[in-house]
């Protein structure tokens, strides 16, 4: 699967190999709270706590073990919007995410986060470039734009040794000893094999995944037959998510059928039924009845490849603005 282009806006129709030429032409354009390379000076890290802030500036020495920070919502920072790339330790590793803090973070309200996953050979850098989420959440939401490990997501290795799941739990770990976060609000957005990890996340790590944004991929599945029920279900080991897929139905690269079995899962996990109605923007449509109480969201492009599509970032704040 492809990576994404870094740059600016994105144009229907283009697809990421061409965005990617196109807008690897731009000039990086200059961030708030860093210079125009996008590397922070020494004012624009998340700041010194103040000695009653009740916070940690450093993670928790055992970031990886799945163990929340303690209970405490008392977490000012020395400014909001984009603060840069963040470091953290997991495991033997020195991991790096960049970070968006909301606009109207206060340092006490917990605030909603999502991970945006990139395509393969990303970056969280590029795929910020690329989505320009920011600006559709209205100052509600802290961004997270994760660097995958040699530029990828392991999307094959079963869960007891797939070392992407539990990172990510210690990704989110590593965020809300910074920030205070919604943990019952915390999404992950992907594209292309972005899109396949998050559709992953959704089946073995829902017990800390709101909601589940895949655009153009697929999953979760699995070569072995034994990863499937008597029915021919795949089994998760967690409580289904809420999920939006999002395909062109001329992708020739992550086939259009890969994403109709992806969005029947999740139908046949939340227990939907079969009839929908449409949702903004058009055509995106929910899936009535889901008896687990989750959304099921399927925008279906028309004419459109392996393409990013105008209209997703719309549909995505739409779709999680319904997972209160």
């Amino acid at each position: 699967m492809f990576g994404v282009g870094a740059g600016g806006g994105v144009v229907r129709g283009r697809s990421l190999r061409e965005q990617r030429v196109f807008e690897s032409r731009r000039k990086p354009r200059a961030e708030r709270g860093s210079d125009a390379t996008g590397a922070l000076d020494a004012t624009h890290g998340l700041g010194d706590r103040p000695p009653d802030a009740g916070g940690e500036t450093d993670p928790p020495p055992n970031v990886d073990s799945g163990s929340p920070p303690p209970a405490r919502c008392n977490l000012p920072v020395a400014k909001t919007g984009f603060v840069g790339s963040q470091t953290f330790g997991f495991r033997l590793d020195d991991r790096t995410y960049q970070l968006y803090i909301a606009d109207k973070y206060d340092g006490s309200t917990k605030i909603p986060v999502m991970l945006v996953f990139h395509g393969d050979g990303g970056t969280g850098e590029i795929i910020r470039s690329w989505t320009h989420m920011e600006d559709a959440a209205n100052g509600n939401m802290i961004f997270v734009y994760p660097d995958g490990k040699w530029g990828t997501w392991d999307i094959d290795s079963p869960p007891a040794t797939n070392a992407d799941y539990p990172y990510v739990e210690a990704l989110i770990n590593d965020v809300a000893s910074r920030l205070c976060i919604d943990r019952e609000r915390v999404f992950a957005w992907g594209l292309s094999k972005g899109a396949f990890f998050v559709n992953n996340l959704g089946c073995f790590e829902g017990n800390v995944i709101r909601g589940i944004i895949a655009h153009s991929g697929g999953g979760p599945s699995s070569a072995s037959p034994d990863d499937y029920d008597a029915t021919g279900h795949y089994k998760c080991t967690t409580a289904p998510v809420s999920s939006m897929s999002i395909h062109g139905d001329l992708d020739t690269i992550v086939s259009y059928s890969t994403a109709i079995d992806s969005r029947d899962h999740w139908i046949w996990a939340n227990r939907c039924t079969n009839s929908y109605h449409g949702m903004s923007p058009s055509p995106c449509v929910l899936y009535d009845g889901c008896a687990t109480g989750n959304q099921v969201a399927w925008c279906e492009n028309g004419n459109m490849g392996h393409d990013f599509w105008d209209g997703s970032i719309e549909a995505t704040m739409n779709f999680v603005d319904m997972l209160k």
